[in-house]
């Protein structure tokens, strides 16, 4: 059986990349491991089942079929989640500093 990896590179400092691979997998019981090894950028010795068609550490999106989509999708909703709670903690920053620029103004 293969399984296909979305892998997210370069998220710190660099251009990201979105790369593609495929990796023949032994499927256990829970998980699947590598008949030889897994993808560059992939740095656990197994997959849990239940970690398919989610992110996998911020960066990675495995799927049991070839699904560009799908993964864009799952990558896509997790970033406009990221970005959505960093615009409301900029929200709340800024009210703070419009209370602390204002104290003592009469």
């Amino acid at each position: 059986m293969k399984l296909h990896f979305y892998i997210l590179k370069g998220l710190y400092g660099s251009n990201p990349k979105l790369t593609y691979s495929e990796c023949e997998v032994d499927e256990k019981p829970k998980t699947y491991k590598p008949i030889s090894r897994f993808p560059d950028g992939y740095f656990s010795s197994f997959v849990k089942k239940e970690d398919v068609a989610s992110l996998i550490g911020g960066n990675v999106v495995v799927l049991e079929e070839k699904d560009d989509k799908k993964a864009k999708e799952i990558f896509a909703h997790y970033f406009d989640r990221a970005i959505d709670l960093k615009k409301s903690e900029i929200d709340n920053l800024e009210k703070k500093l419009k209370a602390i620029n204002e104290f003592g103004d009469v």
